[in-house]
């Protein structure tokens, strides 16, 4: 009964530590709870192109649909996004879907995800944003969990989220409907097998 007992707490803090990456710079205690109705704006994931260095960015509109913000992402996050936006289905999970398998199936809900910190790159124009993501546990328990915007955009728009952007950001990164860019819609690169593994 014992050995029953540490075996399945073992199995429930390995569960917990792959989850939420139980890494000292991945909790972010020290956050207060984001103030959304004031310093963060509703966006949602608008599409995913390609720039003119052929990388994918994907680009966040508002919710009065006047603002887009581009965010440079990784391929296979753009790829991950561009399948759902496009009801593109894999035979077998992939990455994000088992995400969100395991947080519905845990019964943890993803209260919100924003953007709010865009830091600079020493000999570099650009920036890199990052996310957090407070998630709720069946207890009533949440908790921070640092984040790279493209693996939260990715998740959601499969749990059909709206994304936050801090104010700041949004205004000072964005541009208006009616610049935008004319860029070719991402295609993924990568294709399910006719044949093997999945």
């Amino acid at each position: 009964m014992i050995r029953t007992r540490r075996f399945s707490r073992s199995v429930s803090i390995l569960f917990w530590g792959v989850l939420m990456g139980l890494l000292p710079q991945q909790i972010q205690a020290q956050r207060h709870e984001p103030n959304l109705s004031e310093g963060a704006v509703e966006t949602r994931v608008f599409s995913v192109k390609l720039n003119d260095q052929k990388s994918p960015v994907v680009y966040l509109k508002d919710a009065a649909g006047k603002r887009f913000l581009p965010i440079l992402i990784g391929p296979c996050e753009a790829t991950a996004i561009w399948r759902r936006l496009n009801d593109v289905s894999f035979p077998r999970p992939l990455t994000h879907d088992l995400l969100k398998s395991i947080l519905v199936a845990a019964n943890i809900r993803v209260v919100s995800i924003l953007v709010d910190q865009l830091r600079p790159i020493a000999d570099r124009d650009s920036g890199t944003y990052f996310a957090i993501m407070t998630l709720r546990q069946p207890d009533g328990h949440t908790l921070k969990i640092d984040a790279r915007p493209s693996d939260a955009m990715a998740l959601a728009v499969r749990l059909d989220l709206p994304i936050y952007v801090g104010r700041k950001i949004l205004e000072e990164n964005s541009f208006s409907f009616k610049e935008q860019p004319q860029a070719p819609e991402l295609t993924p690169e990568i294709t399910p097998p006719q044949k093997g593994f999945y």
